[in-house]
């Protein structure tokens, strides 16, 4: 009787530990992705800017460069890239085209493993 009871609680058991074993396996595919970050966006979110106003922002270091692209209400703009010690200062101006409406700079962007990020902001041109 007690070789029984033994029987089934291992037998109930061994789903858990194989669920567990694909569980830690996940965890690692999460570190090999290390996706580029943005910060330091100027102007601030939601400044209220002129037509054809500059911005800038940095990218983390592990962004591959020549993968970084910046649109404004969809159409591409030319950024120039400074290398600096907190990552890649990328700097553009907004379409002059663009007024009296809000304008989202939008950022894609991949890391030197080729993890995809993107990111953003708003601003208001007057």
């Amino acid at each position: 009787m007690i070789n029984k009871k033994f029987f089934l609680i291992a037998l109930m058991l061994l789903p858990v530990s194989q669920a567990w074993a694909y569980g830690s396996s996940s965890g690692s595919n999460a570190t090999d992705c290390l996706k580029p970050t943005f910060s330091e966006f100027n102007p601030a979110p939601n400044a209220k800017v002129e037509p054809g106003a500059a911005f800038s922002f940095f990218a983390s270091p592990n962004t591959y460069a020549e993968s970084i692209q910046v649109t404004v209400k969809g159409r591409p703009v030319e950024v120039t890239q400074t290398v600096q010690n907190k990552g890649l200062l990328i700097s553009g101006q907004l379409p002059a085209e663009l007024s009296k409406e809000f304008a989202r700079i939008v950022i894609n962007a991949e890391s030197v493993n080729r993890c995809k990020a993107d990111a953003g902001w708003l601003v208001e041109i007057q």
